[in-house]
């Protein structure tokens, strides 16, 4: 099953917690910080194309961009948590580890698992202020950075150069961008970043521009009073409205 970028996940600006919740997802990727906790029972994961089975007391942690996701779990006893973290709310936490890669994404402590749990349930997951839920991830990942293990090996150059061009493609989806504009900005051939974004996000940087300018629309049809979906499409970055209900019907086939 191919892997999939999971724009949404990385446009939101908010903690994203669920307890005990039916984790099936297939394999995705963001820049957020995604931690599985199981106090009790057995949660089925893969991970960067290697199944694994997440148990009792222990933690997984999945770093910015690694691929990953939840199987179908027949355990309908186990007692599980989900938190996902932007980037955004752990700047401190990205100084400290730097461009280190995990030798395990498994952590092993049935203490800290119930330590975190009851972190995010009284501080992270309620709606408090900006600045007590910041302070409470703050905690959650100095509590967890010394059980983990981060070699010195970076990401490769292709990695790298994918990570790079989705984020400027996150933010700048509206303006006139294409292959050749990204393949100036990062000072590649086009045929080079075509191949490389290509192999790691299944789809071409047309695909993709056209996919983010659609979700944009579509979210701000949900979330307007009353909006103009003319004006949504011309903002989003299409140049007319044959375009865009040609591209939704692409979109939704996928």
């Amino acid at each position: 099953m191919k892997p999939f970028y999971e724009v949404l996940r990385d446009n939101q600006t908010s903690v994203h917690f669920v307890r005990n919740g039916n984790y099936i997802f297939r394999p995705h990727f963001h820049s957020a910080f995604e931690i599985l906790v199981v106090k009790k029972g057995r949660c089925p994961v893969t991970v960067n194309g290697k199944d694994y089975v997440v148990t009792d007391g222990q933690i997984a942690f999945f770093d910015s961009f690694e691929i990953h996701g939840y199987y179908d779990n027949d355990d309908k006893d186990c007692d599980t948590m989900v938190v996902i973290f932007p980037v955004t709310f752990a700047e401190k936490f990205i100084a400290k580890k730097g461009d280190g890669r995990l030798n395990d994404f498994v952590i092993t402590d049935a203490q800290l698992c119930e330590t975190l749990i009851d972190l995010v349930e009284k501080f992270i997951a309620p709606n408090f202020s900006q600045d007590v839920t910041s302070a409470g991830v703050e905690l959650f990942l100095s509590l967890l950075y010394p059980k983990l293990n981060f070699s010195n090996t970076e990401r490769g150059a292709s990695q790298n150069l994918v990570m790079d061009v989705l984020k400027y493609l996150n933010i700048s989806f509206k303006e006139d961008v294409n292959l050749n504009t990204v393949s100036k900005k990062f000072g590649y051939t086009p045929a080079h970043v075509s191949r490389v974004f290509n192999k790691y996000v299944k789809k071409t940087i047309k695909e993709f521009v056209n996919d983010l300018r659609i979700e944009y629309v579509l979210k701000r049809l949900d979330d307007l009073p009353k909006p103009s979906i003319t004006d949504l499409i011309y903002q989003a970055g299409f140049n007319s409205a044959q375009t865009y209900y040609r591209n939704l019907a692409k979109y939704n086939k996928n």
